[in-house]
């Protein structure tokens, strides 16, 4: 499995939570969070490396359970 630190840069991922383009999930009964990408992500246009992997990004500490599928074409 990767770490979350290889999938991407941690300091840009949280300047994206920060700025409100990803949300952060806390699962209720295990120690998993999952990233998404916002409502206003999308409104703005907001698409980075970043964001585009947060799309059910599964994390579990520093180690990534589950990525999504690429939806976007470059």
């Amino acid at each position: 499995m990767a770490l979350l630190a290889d999938v991407l840069d941690p300091a840009e991922l949280a300047t994206a939570v920060e700025n409100g383009h990803v949300r952060v999930q806390r699962h209720p009964t295990r120690p998993y969070v999952i990233y998404n990408y916002t409502e206003a992500c999308q409104y703005a246009g907001a698409w980075t490396p970043i964001t585009l992997a947060c799309r059910g990004l599964i994390v579990h500490g520093d180690t990534v359970l589950a990525r999504p599928f690429s939806k976007f074409q470059p």
